[in-house]
């Protein structure tokens, strides 16, 4: 709660604190879906590199445990924190992540997912003037709901489709 009212720091001491009471005992998708939390916190204060560190544990853990349900959303949040670190490597190195991200969720059915981490993609196509490559992928995704339109992530895509078009 503290990290979304923006209270970062109190809120980053406070899950530090309560993942660390985790320790040998810690419900792997807890902490999972923590350290996805943590890692946007951290971002937000300029703590990138931790960040994508958080989720390299995260990610790790999800491997070790077969609790791969929640790798896509990770993958998508590392390529988010990648972009926060500039310069054309960077870039391409969340292009694979939300490439990743797409592929896993996928092939889970996680279509909430997929369009999160299409949009991500999307954004970056149309940053790099490929605003047909952008639409197309981002279309394909969104167009497979047939409800929800008034949540946020559809509302953002349909605004990016509509910016696209």
């Amino acid at each position: 709660m503290l990290i979304g009212r923006g209270e970062l720091m109190a809120g980053l001491e406070v899950l530090r604190s309560g993942l660390d009471e985790f320790g040998d005992t810690r419900s792997a998708v807890r902490f999972i879906t923590f350290q996805g939390i943590l890692a946007e916190a951290l971002a937000r204060v300029g703590r990138v590199s931790e960040g994508c560190a958080a989720i390299d544990e995260g990610l790790d853990l999800c491997e070790r445990t077969k609790g791969l349900w929640l790798i896509a959303e990770l993958l998508r949040l590392k390529g988010e924190l990648l972009l926060l670190a500039a310069g054309s490597e960077a870039m391409i190195a969340a292009e694979d992540c939300f490439g990743q991200a797409i592929d896993w969720a996928h092939q889970q059915g996680a279509l909430s997912w997929e369009l999160r981490a299409a949009l991500s993609l999307a954004k970056i196509r149309r940053d790099q003037c490929c605003r047909v490559k952008g639409r197309d992928l981002l279309a394909q995704v969104y167009n497979s709901f047939t409800e929800g339109f008034g949540t946020p992530d559809l509302k953002d895509a349909r605004a990016l489709l509509d910016e696209l078009a």
